[in-house]
């Protein structure tokens, strides 16, 4: 025969938290598909003989821009974490955002030099 002993607290099985869609899209794009995206779009301007220029231009501006809105959208809405797990401040943000603009610009100048270079 089983004796209970009520007077232990008895816990509830705790709910996994899941994370939302959005997170998950915000997250993939300000740590990898952003950045591909820079990327291969600054090939296609180096690529590209003046066809499409102003469009792979405008193209370039918005997946570099959208890189800092993501990152700005996780950690505003979504509460964004570090690789160590505490949560993103709008310092960490900042970082980021110069850290895009810091390879983007760069890349982008010399990107339209060199085509202009290789492809006169």
């Amino acid at each position: 025969m089983f004796l209970f002993n009520s007077s232990l607290p008895v816990e509830s099985p705790k709910q996994p938290e899941y994370t939302p869609f959005g997170a998950l899209i915000a997250r993939m794009y300000w740590l990898v598909l952003g950045h591909i995206a820079v990327i291969l779009l600054g090939v296609a301007i180096f690529t590209n003989q003046l066809h499409y220029q102003l469009l792979f231009n405008l193209l370039y501006l918005i997946a570099a821009v959208l890189c800092s809105v993501a990152r700005f959208v996780d950690i505003k809405y979504y509460k964004g974490t570090t690789t160590e797990g505490e949560p993103c401040t709008m310092a960490h943000w900042r970082r980021y955002s110069i850290f895009v603009a810091a390879y983007a610009v760069p890349l982008w100048i010399a990107v339209q030099v060199l085509s202009r270079i290789v492809h006169p």
